[in-house]
């Protein structure tokens, strides 16, 4: 029998110290989630977005726990719909906000189990325990505090739903990738009796024996167990995208691998994915060009150097086929909120040429690296050339070999003549319309040199070949 999910947004952000995750369910949903869930053989229905008073409008309130009253209104109202889905045989998916939205998750579940008599296990993914409490937060931010509210400490808006005041039992609660604990937090937690594993317990044990360990604590006497996942448990190089960003976390195949087996543990009950924020500088790569792959690499070693406590930095990532994940930037001023600035990383076509850099500048979006005329006079190497000369500048001699001629096959003996009677051997070869690592060969005879053109002519119609400085 298929499966079925009931996805539910809760885009609030109140609960953290910075705006832009209320419009994660929005960027989850546009990063293709309902086909993807599809593909998996699981019937998908989207129950749209609970309502959310906006930071506008609601009154912040004491300062130890920040727009409690208006977070607290969201998480009742998400713990009933939680619930009607659970009731309804469906398995509900939360898209936060910010991870506050948990009280709300967590106790609808909690709820609908309680009714039956059983009880609900959860596994808390995240780089932070979450176990403030308004005494202890050094923030006042009640993204903190949401499980210690679900165990039973903190303000009674948050722990009293359904007049239960402990919607799990700490003993059935496993915490994963844990990282970043506040001073004054941990006494919270070491009283508590939750289960915590730090990112040390991943890197001396490997993630199949933690989930192991953690869906027992989970699993034991309960109906099925929750995942709470904070996207900031997984490490900021494979998602910078989130509020809280802490470095040294849980790698993407390590997450990949503790979702295989929480599927394959069929004890899954609900889950909420959290802390998405899509409002941040910006970092485009992929792209449909040759190098492709080399603009990945790049992007990683640009993201690896902005510091998560300095720079708040998210890709989008744009597949060879041309699709924007997890969306496009518009080309309109004002269209795309929130970006400081962009780091277009894409190499080639596409990337290098002036394209990506025209579309920016429609969108009046600050990006780095040169504009659209430098970008598209320097991506042609033969049309960069006649520029340097015309200026005086020196280049090195070369040759242009047209191989996209419709109306007549390339006569390969008179190519190779014609660089033969210019050059001697050893020669460069490259596409005269791609980056600076793709498609280039040195060739030392005829038969390099044909092989080389061949493969240089993969990438573009237009052929250059240089003379060798040795």
């Amino acid at each position: 029998m298929r499966k079925t999910i009931a996805i539910l947004g809760a885009p609030l952000d109140l609960g953290a110290g910075r705006r832009g995750v209320d419009m994660g369910p929005s960027a989850v949903r546009v990063a293709n989630l309902n086909a993807s869930l599809a593909t998996l053989g699981c019937k998908v229905e989207d129950l749209g977005n609970i309502f959310v008073e906006q930071a506008e409008s609601s009154k912040e309130g004491p300062a130890n726990a920040r727009h409690l009253k208006t977070i607290a209104a969201a998480c009742v109202a998400l713990a009933g719909r939680v619930e009607k889905a659970a009731g309804q045989g469906k398995i509900p998916l939360v898209l936060g906000g910010d991870h506050s939205v948990a009280v709300g998750t967590v106790s609808g579940m909690a709820q609908h189990f309680r009714k039956k008599g059983k009880k609900l296990g959860v596994i808390w993914m995240d780089a932070h325990t979450d176990m403030n409490t308004p005494e202890t937060s050094p923030s006042g931010n009640v993204h903190g505090m949401p499980l210690a509210c679900l165990v039973g400490e903190g303000p009674p808006a948050l722990t009293r739903l359904y007049g239960v005041s402990r919607q799990v039992d700490p003993a059935h609660v496993a915490l994963v990738g844990i990282r970043d604990v506040d001073a004054t937090e941990g006494p919270v937690v070491r009283r508590s009796g939750v289960r915590v594993f730090t990112m040390r317990d991943i890197d001396e044990r490997g993630m199949r024996a933690v989930m192991r360990d953690a869906l027992e604590i989970a699993s034991a006497g309960t109906a099925g167990v929750h995942l709470s996942l904070d996207m900031d448990g997984i490490d900021p190089d494979e998602a910078p995208g989130v509020g809280t960003p802490v470095r040294g976390g849980i790698s993407y195949r390590e997450a990949h691998l503790a979702m295989e087996i929480l599927a394959d543990s069929h004890r899954l009950t609900s889950m909420e994915v959290v802390e998405v924020n899509p409002v941040l500088d910006t970092v485009i790569y992929g792209g449909r060009s040759g190098e492709h792959e080399v603009s990945i690499r790049s992007a990683q070693a640009i993201l690896s150097a902005l510091r998560p406590e300095d720079y708040e930095a998210v890709p989008i990532f744009i597949t060879k086929e041309g699709k924007w994940q997890p969306g496009p930037i518009l080309p309109e001023p004002g269209a795309n909120p929130g970006i400081d600035v962009v780091f277009p990383v894409l190499h080639g076509t596409f990337g290098e040429d002036g394209t990506i850099q025209g579309l920016l500048e429609m969108a009046d979006l600050p990006y780095v690296g040169a504009g659209v005329f430098s970008s598209s006079a320097s991506m042609d190497k033969e049309h960069t050339k006649r520029l340097c000369l015309e200026r005086g500048l020196p280049v090195v001699e070369y040759e242009v070999i047209h191989t996209g001629n419709p109306h007549a096959e390339l006569d390969w003996d008179k190519e190779c003549a014609r660089i033969e009677a210019r050059f001697e051997y050893p020669v460069f070869v490259k596409p005269c319309n791609l980056g600076s690592s793709v498609g280039i060969s040195k060739a030392r005879d005829r038969a390099g040199l044909r092989a080389a053109i061949e493969d240089a002519a993969r990438y573009d119609l237009k052929v250059l070949v240089e003379r060798a400085i040795v």
